[in-house]
């Protein structure tokens, strides 16, 4: 049986990128739907999304959603969007298709609910971030989060995700904003969801 696939890219003035990133994805799994959440967007990233979906013949739309926040945009995507496996990634061309066999894999198979792209695998991610105090954060907070669960989980904050129906249907999100992955991967622990990184 084919599994029906949602690519879902939240986007918040990503002109620059978005083209790109819808490409990529539908030249890596065209045989999956892919949604932009234009996030309240006051650049031409809903009207590029539009057209590039449009004139390539990819399935999927653009939503709009007008209340700020990525995880405000994610729950308006998990309520509307009906699939078997949700592909979540960021539309500034962070993440790329050519990763996403690997990471649907164990979804497909139906043995995990969450597979998490663990941006630390080859140390690029933690060596290229700038920003101040950046990298302390991600660490502190899961190295509270292993401790907590008994788990040894890599990079919580991770944009890049895969989740089956039934997590998806199962999580309620609370928060509104960037906080959207650590609250993700709680949820996931706490209801012993699987998950692998």
């Amino acid at each position: 049986m084919n599994k029906k696939i949602a690519i879902i890219l939240p986007s918040y003035n990503e002109q620059l990128t978005i083209e790109k990133t819808i490409l990529d994805f539908n030249q890596h799994c065209c045989d999956a739907s892919v949604y932009v959440i234009d996030n309240n967007s006051s650049d031409d990233t809903k009207r590029i999304a539009n057209l590039v979906i449009k004139e390539n013949n990819i399935t999927g739309e653009v939503i709009f959603v007008k209340r700020q926040g990525k995880a405000n945009a994610m729950k308006t995507a998990f309520s509307r969007i009906n699939a078997d496996i949700y592909v979540m990634a960021d539309a500034d061309h962070t993440y790329f298709g050519q990763d996403l066999g690997k990471l649907l894999s164990p979804v497909l198979s139906g043995e995990y609910d969450l597979v998490v792209g663990n941006r630390f695998t080859d140390s690029g991610y933690e060596k290229e971030n700038k920003r101040l105090f950046h990298n302390f954060g991600n660490n502190l907070v899961r190295k509270i989060i292993n401790l907590l669960f008994n788990s040894d989980l890599k990079d919580i904050m991770s944009g890049y995700r895969v989740l089956s129906r039934n997590f998806v249907k199962n999580y309620p999100v609370m928060c509104e904003g960037f906080e959207l992955e650590t609250e993700m991967t709680l949820h996931c622990l706490d209801k012993k969801f699987n998950i692998i990184e």
